[in-house]
């Protein structure tokens, strides 16, 4: 990307697009060249860093016809955990979190399929991974530790999972 000419002072933003192949962290190297003096120096900036937070899409149920997303998020679940006669597309793990349960809704209001402010104590939440997965988490209240079933269609997901999880907690 080439910015022309900018004063002392002045700043200008950079956006550009990227094209998503695999939904891991990655941080890409940035360097600046500028002149000064009739001569050309260059320094590397910070690098621009994603992180699997950055990844986590709620789904975008507007650009579907879905009406019964609690049915939609049960076939897709199944999709990834069912063991039987090999029929599994998917993985899935377990994760015990020490948050409460309002603070993790506060976190993913956006991705939560069904929520009835109530004593239930089971919270199903859908995120899409660019550019064609899928992760589910179905989350129960046990007292104060939250007890996070994980399941998906992009198995290297899981590895990342862990920090990610913990920074909520």
């Amino acid at each position: 990307i080439y910015i022309p000419y900018l004063n002392k002072g002045e700043s200008a933003r950079v956006t550009f697009l990227g094209n998503i192949g695999i939904p891991e962290p990655v941080a890409i190297p940035v360097r600046a060249a500028f002149g000064c003096n009739k001569a050309t120096c260059e320094c590397e900036l910070s690098p621009v860093k994603f992180g699997l937070q950055d990844f986590l899409t709620p789904f975008p149920w507007h650009k579907f016809d879905i009406t019964d997303k609690q049915q939609f998020f049960s076939r897709h679940w199944n999709n990834y955990t069912d063991k039987s006669a090999g029929k599994s597309q998917g993985v899935e793990s377990v994760k015990v979190l020490k948050c409460s349960r309002q603070s993790l809704i506060d976190v993913w209001r956006p991705a939560l399929i069904n929520y009835e402010d109530n004593h239930k104590d089971i919270d199903d939440y859908l995120f899409f991974l660019p550019p064609r997965f899928h992760l589910l988490f179905h989350v129960q209240t046990r007292a104060t530790p939250l007890v996070v079933h994980i399941a998906s269609d992009y198995w290297p997901v899981l590895g990342h999972l862990d920090d990610y999880l913990d920074n909520l907690s």
